[in-house]
């Protein structure tokens, strides 16, 4: 039975309109239409420049789809508004641990799928497009983790891209290198696909890939929303075979530059109760120079333009210090997996605030700390460097305290045919059990992704 929280109302698309946007009014604490109006009214007083408006919407911008009868802009996705990010498994694409990108497409808020909304909007052919801009690492990304196969991705932009209206090139200034937008909505899928890693996902519940063994509906669900995404997903199966893996996002802003939360998919699976998760018959070898190409995607500095790189959003991960494991994406710590990814933004004041695809990450009224889409608003937290060198490195704490603590240390799942476990954590020593450690945020070009 879905939940009835913040973004669980997203799923019901397969209502009627006036409801859907009902629940959703509700569920972003938009109480009356005077609220409405005024985040919508913070959008228009921004700068009345087209590319300064889409690449710094204000923070209390409204979530797309939140707001019923109001209209698209730079900063708000009104129409089109439910975005999924879709990955395939398929033999002989891609490395052998890679669900492959599939592309982001853009969902009605009323139901539905969205495809070809402006023709005069559409490309010719992508690879020429980003070449053009200078996105040679763009491009190198795209053949690894999406498809060797250019028309692939002119077509994805023409169908999907073409229907997100903070991707209009009404949006984009006039001093900006025409067709911007095309290396935006590239940069935004590539963004998503490698915050997802399904394999690992999977991987880290003691699920992978088999020609022996069937796997199960329900512990593929459990896996990727418990150990990474927080949501539903949707799995599509062929021929009772995995096939393909859909996220569900809406976002706060524009595309290009606002902040993806994950929600839960609109419909359920079409897998049946048990299916086969088979090995690629065929791998890609890794090419030449993809150490380097990852190290460049994970680089800070390369966001969100820089021709040079792919444009990955600045994350890193949070390591317990001298203490095995990492938090996940639910800000929970364990042992034996992979790591969630935490955005870090900096605050005027010094200190930071962090969130991950679940939602904020907060601190709870008795100290607990927790990511996802039950914090409405995302903690100040202190932030202490290693110094000039470092300062992309450094310790998270709160409250002037510069300790968390937990009741015991989450057991690893690696070594044993038993689920792993997670261990809560809360602010200050032993106040909530005698585990002490500190927090280290570590950029992901830093940090080793397996704790």
């Amino acid at each position: 039975m879905r939940s009835t929280t913040t973004v669980a109302a997203l799923a019901a698309l397969s209502a009627t309109e006036a409801s859907f946007t009902s629940n959703l009014k509700n569920m972003f604490s938009l109480s009356s239409s005077e609220e409405q109006q005024q985040l919508l009214g913070a959008i228009d007083l921004a700068s009345e420049d087209p590319a300064y408006k889409r690449l710094h919407c204000p923070g209390n911008s409204p979530f797309s789809c939140s707001i019923p009868a109001a209209a698209d802009s730079c900063c708000y996705e009104a129409t089109n508004g439910v975005f999924v990010a879709s990955q395939k498994w398929e033999s002989g694409v891609g490395p052998f641990n890679l669900f492959t990108n599939n592309g982001l497409s853009a969902h009605k808020c009323s139901g539905g799928a969205s495809q070809y909304c402006d023709s005069s909007r559409e490309i010719g052919n992508a690879t020429e497009v980003l070449e053009t801009l200078g996105y040679k690492s763009l491009i190198a990304e795209l053949a690894r983790s999406w498809s060797t196969d250019e028309e692939a991705w002119t077509h994805a932009y023409n169908k999907h891209a073409t229907c997100m209206a903070t991707l209009n090139s009404n949006c984009y200034g006039e001093f900006e290198r025409e067709n911007q937008n095309v290396a935006d909505y590239f940069t935004a899928s590539v963004n998503l696909q490698r915050r997802l890693p399904t394999y690992y996902f999977l991987q880290r519940a003691g699920i992978v890939p088999s020609s022996t063994e069937k796997v199960s509906k329900d512990a593929v669900l459990a896996a990727l929303k418990g150990f990474g995404y927080g949501h539903d997903v949707y799995l599509k199966c062929e021929n009772g075979a995995l096939s393909e893996v859909r996220y569900y996002f809406t976002v706060r802003g524009s595309v290009s530059a606002g902040r993806f939360v994950a929600i839960d998919a609109d419909k359920a699976s079409d897998c049946p109760a048990e299916f086969w998760y088979s090995p690629k018959e065929t791998v890609a070898e890794p090419s030449e120079g993809e150490e380097e190409l990852l190290n460049l995607a994970a680089t800070p500095d390369a966001f969100p333009g820089a021709p040079e790189a792919p444009g990955l959003a600045p994350t890193g991960h949070l390591i317990t210090d001298m203490m095995p494991g990492c938090l996940d994406n639910n800000g929970t710590w364990f042992v034996g997996g992979l790591c969630g990814n935490f955005t870090k933004t900096l605050l005027p004041s010094g200190n930071i605030t962090l969130t991950t695809l679940t939602g904020n990450c907060a601190l709870n009224d008795t100290g607990f700390f927790s990511c996802g889409p039950q914090n409405i608003e995302a903690t100040s937290f202190n932030f202490t460097t290693f110094g000039f060198f470092f300062k992309e490195l450094g310790f998270v704490s709160g409250y002037y305290d510069e300790f968390w603590s937990a009741v015991d240390k989450p057991s690893s799942g690696k070594k044993a045919l038993v689920p792993p476990t997670s261990q809560q954590i809360s602010v200050g020593a032993n106040s909530s059990g005698t585990i002490n450690f500190r927090l280290k945020y570590v950029p992901q070009k830093l940090a080793s992704l397996d704790a």
